[in-house]
């Protein structure tokens, strides 16, 4: 199950005939209708048209909708730059230290959560906390924000003190504005992301009563918010699930689907990322039909919620990838990885925990079928690509190196190992200091969110 960032929604443009709010409404309705392609066009012209008439406020906001789209569809590459362009033309217009900019600079920390890139991030969800906390008006919904965002960011580095601390101050912001979905979204997911970290550390008692106060909560709020319910139910599915009560866990999973059926369309991503939790538990008890069932639907849930080439796709293509290959069917399985990888490459960095993965796993298909020239030629491929990114004396240059080195062995490569090994153990040789880039060792199956109405794994 996925930790979650909240985002920010998007101011909307005043409506005129003849102006850029046109197309900024056509292009906001299109992005919750998931009408990606249209979303995009309608945006750009929006901000094409508020660039003609020389309105920097709703260009830069149109720009925010644009990169919104994007990042929903994990075009996190494209996106980043948009909201670089958004930051800075409302700093002009507001200055540094308005809320305008600090809820853009939320999106922006974000962006660079999704892709793992913690160092980035942190700075710029910090500014925007501090923008907030200073301001003769504060935007409780903002620091809220930020707070549980920090905490994410925390969470992924080990500082269990420091996130449960920022955790549990947005929780209390949160509660003094009740009432709006968003908020109130936003609350029930900082309630489960401070559940999954007691989870984590073995306090699952104290991890079920947060998740009660939280179930408590959304429904005295709504219990007609099957999203907000399903997060909850979620949560406590993955707690009982540490616990080896399969049983509860399969009927919170059962629950959270029957809620979220009652409106499918509108609940596609929700669904999604419920149905694979219950496959994973399905795959856990080895009930192989199951679990490939159950994948399979949340594949075609998050294509139609979130496109065919987001990395919730490659997500789920990988975990019925794991259950082939248990089942012997390689075939399936490397095709699944194949596109798998195609879709992260286009969405991390090559030094992305989510990339290294997906080449061990499809590398592991190619050795069970004792293809070791493939299985050669896909580090070949990939560790050139990572150099150029990261620097060639960089701990991720070596562990590829080695992984490589492991395949070349299998294949009775053996002075190409060695060589492998020794460019490696040089490298480790000359790391004087921590890599540039901080990334999640063990990255949690998701993103961090912008707005408190996405739940996720």
């Amino acid at each position: 199950m996925r930790s979650v960032l909240v985002l920010l929604a998007v101011p909307i443009i005043s409506a005129c005939t003849q102006t850029p709010a046109t197309h900024f409404q056509k292009g906001s309705a299109a992005l919750r209708a998931k009408q990606f392609s249209e979303a995009e066009q309608e945006f750009k012209i929006s901000a094409d048209v508020a660039r003609k008439k020389q309105d920097a406020r709703a260009e830069a906001e149109s720009l925010r909708g644009l990169a919104r789209t994007l990042i929903e569809q994990g075009r996190y590459h494209e996106a980043r730059p948009l909201l670089q362009q958004s930051v800075a033309d409302l700093e002009k217009l507001y200055g540094r230290q308005s809320s305008e900019v600090a809820a853009a600079l939320i999106e922006l920390s974000a962006c660079w959560y999704n892709q793992h890139a913690y160092k980035e991030a942190e700075p710029l969800c910090l500014e925007a906390l501090g923008i907030e906390q200073k301001a003769a008006k504060p935007n409780h919904s903002i620091i809220a924000t930020a707070l549980n965002n920090l905490a994410e960011i925390s969470k992924r580095r080990g500082e269990d003190v420091r996130a449960e601390d920022y955790y549990k101050q947005a929780i209390a912001l949160y509660k003094t504005k009740p009432g709006q979905t968003s908020v109130q979204r936003g609350l029930i997911e900082t309630y489960s992301n401070l559940a999954m970290l007691y989870k984590r550390q073995g306090r699952y008692d104290l991890a079920k009563k947060i998740m009660a106060e939280a179930f408590d909560t959304q429904a005295k709020i709504s219990a007609n918010d099957a999203v907000a319910m399903a997060s909850v139910l979620n949560t406590l599915a993955s707690i009982e699930r540490a616990q080896f009560d399969n049983a509860a866990a399969t009927d919170h999973y059962k629950r959270a689907v029957e809620l979220l059926s009652k409106n499918e369309k509108a609940n596609e991503e929700a669904l999604c990322d419920t149905l694979d939790n219950y496959a994973d538990l399905l795959l856990d008890e080895r009930n192989h039909t199951e679990a490939e069932k159950n994948y399979l639907v949340a594949i075609e849930y998050c294509k139609r919620s979130r496109g065919p080439d987001h990395p919730c796709v490659a997500e789920r293509m990988t975990d019925l990838a794991i259950l082939y290959r248990r089942l012997g069917k390689y075939d399936r399985a490397e095709e699944l990885l194949k596109r798998a990888l195609a879709i992260n490459m286009a969405s991390f960095d090559s030094d992305s925990p989510i990339v290294v993965n997906t080449i061990n796993d499809l590398s592991a298909v190619y050795l069970d079928r004792k293809k070791y020239a493939k299985a050669d030629a896909l580090f070949a491929s990939w560790v050139p690509k990572l150099v150029i990114e990261v620097g060639q004396h960089h701990p991720h240059v070596a562990d590829a190196l080695e992984n490589w080195a492991m395949v070349a062995g299998k294949s009775q490569a053996a002075d190409h190992a060695a060589d492998l090994r020794r460019q490696a153990k040089s490298i480790r040789a000359a790391l004087t200091k921590p890599a540039a880039k901080e990334r999640s060792a063990e990255p949690d199956k998701g993103e961090i969110t912008l707005d408190p109405d996405k739940h996720g794994r």
